[in-house]
């Protein structure tokens, strides 16, 4: 995914939905680190950071990661626990639920589901050359969204 954004990022809007599975523990805090990173700019580096240790997301983990990306680190403790957080989660549980999501990483452009049948980035280049309509109108035109699990 990073290779396609760098190589479309004049072209495409990129959005990062959040999906937290309940069987994984950490999901849920890690979703909110990730949004908390967010607010200070540094989201890619703190998903970055959460993939790379996915095996060590306890609390002292996350603060770590917030501390090496830079944070400031009280506004990222606020960050994670606030109502804007939990509101940005439901709402995209909510997103995840009226797409008929089932499971993580599920990948969307523009608006239909990436199937895993061609090359994404082939698929990228030939909506990008030829957009086709999209139904619901749930998401901007020209995106890529990924709802993925922490």
């Amino acid at each position: 995914m990073d290779l396609l954004w760098e190589k479309h990022k004049d072209k495409v809007l990129f959005v990062y939905k959040f999906m937290p599975l309940t069987m994984h523990t950490h999901g849920e805090p890690a979703a909110r680190a990730a949004i908390a990173a967010q607010a200070q700019g540094k989201f890619w580096e703190m998903h970055h950071q959460l993939f790379a240790n996915g095996g060590h997301l306890e609390e002292r983990d996350l603060q770590a990661y917030a501390k090496a990306v830079g944070l400031d680190l009280d506004r990222f403790r606020t960050d994670m626990e606030s109502p804007a957080t939990k509101a940005h989660l439901e709402a995209d549980r909510k997103l995840a639920d009226d797409l008929g999501v089932k499971g993580t990483p599920t990948i969307f452009v523009n608006g239909r589901e990436y199937d895993g049948k061609i090359d994404m980035g082939e698929w990228i280049d030939a909506e990008i050359a030829e957009p086709k309509e999209v139904g619901n109108g749930s998401m901007p035109r020209r995106s890529v969204v990924a709802v993925e699990s922490r």
